[in-house]
């Protein structure tokens, strides 16, 4: 994990202990973690925190929380790594898991709080035995048996397993699988950098949040945003020629389409993108180069050539 990762981390684990007062124990915090990251997963294509949770006898454990409470409780002297989670985070002689600082929520998306609120609620007073239990799905079951051998906290449970479980669309899967590929040249991934993921992030919640729109949104005839509309929104900025890092936002049109804007150093790219059907613009920072292209099929080739306009405007900076 990078260090903003990491931050992120911490201010989650953080916002799920600042609603145990006591603190809670080990098991219990690993499930809530487990099971947010799962129902995010499954939502929208993207985890809530990026530690790697490893097959347990009582089931998924996030790998570097857990060596890192264990570093606490045994007093250890701790890693770079570790230092600020040493400073938030105690762990009593009776293994409970308590918060030092309140967290910073603004580094924990307001969506991904709700689902820490509610899961916090559903599994406050429930037993850790029972939650563990829960925890014995499909995808801790891949991993736990991998090639037909138990080796107890080896292997890595596959996120792209856990979405499955919590019977996300093939779509988002897919999704699930290539952002934690290494080997998804095309694609944003894990290895594309905080910034890029950072972007990514908001860009799917904001079409994730589009999508909750009902007809008449503006209370003037409009439509709800098209699911298939959605997608194909997703699909282009997944793939690296579309330069996350330039959207400058994503919003609804009438008819129930998405739009995307691209802000390159003022230099302007937006487009619509409907269920079969796209179109784009763009327009320079000296107004002396523009073009407006034909409405075109959402494919592959239409994609190419908003890219190609992209990338024009960033070679020209």
């Amino acid at each position: 994990m990078t260090e903003s990762q990491r931050n992120r981390l911490k201010n989650v684990i953080l916002y799920i202990l600042k609603n145990f007062s006591g603190g809670t124990d080990y098991i219990k915090l690993y499930k809530i973690l487990y099971f947010a990251n799962k129902k995010q997963l499954a939502e929208i294509g993207f985890p809530i925190i990026y530690d790697n949770f490893k097959a347990w006898h009582y089931g998924p454990v996030p790998s570097f929380t857990g060596a890192t409470l264990k570093s606490i409780e045994n007093g250890d002297t701790p890693s770079h790594n570790m230092e600020s989670f040493f400073k938030s985070l105690k762990v009593r002689k009776n293994k409970l898991v308590v918060g030092l600082e309140a967290p910073d929520c603004d580094i924990i998306p307001e969506y991904s709080r709700g689902i820490l609120d509610g899961l916090v609620a559903k599994y406050k007073y429930r037993s850790s035995k029972e939650m563990s239990k829960e925890s014995h799905d499909s995808a801790w079951l891949e991993a736990y048996y991998r090639n037909g051998k138990i080796l107890e906290g080896n292997h890595t449970i596959r996120p792209h397993f856990v979405a499955a479980d919590a019977k996300a669309p093939d779509y988002l899967i897919d999704k699930v699988k290539i952002l934690f590929s290494k080997n998804a040249e095309a694609h944003y991934n894990i290895s594309s950098g905080d910034d890029v993921l950072a972007a990514l992030e908001k860009a799917v919640l904001e079409i994730h949040d589009l999508l909750q729109l009902e007809d008449g949104w503006d209370r003037e005839g409009t439509y709800a945003i098209k699911e298939k509309a959605a997608q194909n929104c997703r699909n282009i900025i997944d793939l690296k020629r579309a330069h996350i890092e330039f959207v400058s936002d994503i919003y609804p049109t009438p008819a129930g389409n998405l739009s995307i804007d691209w802000n390159i150093n003022g230099n302007i790219v937006s487009a619509e993108i409907g269920s079969r059907l796209m179109a784009f613009y763009c327009e320079a920072l000296d107004k002396n180069d523009s073009y407006d292209s034909p409405t075109m099929e959402v494919g592959t080739e239409t994609s190419n050539a908003l890219y190609d306009r992209i990338e024009y405007f960033c070679r020209k900076d």
